[in-house]
């Protein structure tokens, strides 16, 4: 998705992509609270001029990322449980 694209453009050096897609990801990481992960996308949406700053905060990025899935995914296994379900 988005990530990937991300990636791409840091490789490419595509400045513009890089600045549309890092807005777009901010946005989304703010919906969910992901305050460290907002920040990074606002660092890459003005850093983008410097394609050695933007793969590292790409790097910085992809693992913050990781890191929220997990707690989102954490934060979500109980309701999925089929005991979470019994005396409903």
């Amino acid at each position: 998705g988005r990530v990937r694209k991300l990636r791409d453009a840091a490789e490419r050096g595509d400045q513009t992509r890089i600045a549309g897609l890092a807005h777009s990801l901010r946005g989304s990481s703010a919906t969910f609270g992901a305050t460290a992960l907002t920040a990074l996308c606002l660092e890459l949406e003005t850093a983008y001029a410097d394609p050695e700053e933007t793969l590292r905060l790409a790097e910085l990025f992809d693992a913050e990322l990781q890191r929220v899935s997990d707690v989102l995914l954490a934060e979500r296994r109980p309701a999925l449980r089929p005991s979470a379900m019994e005396g409903t």
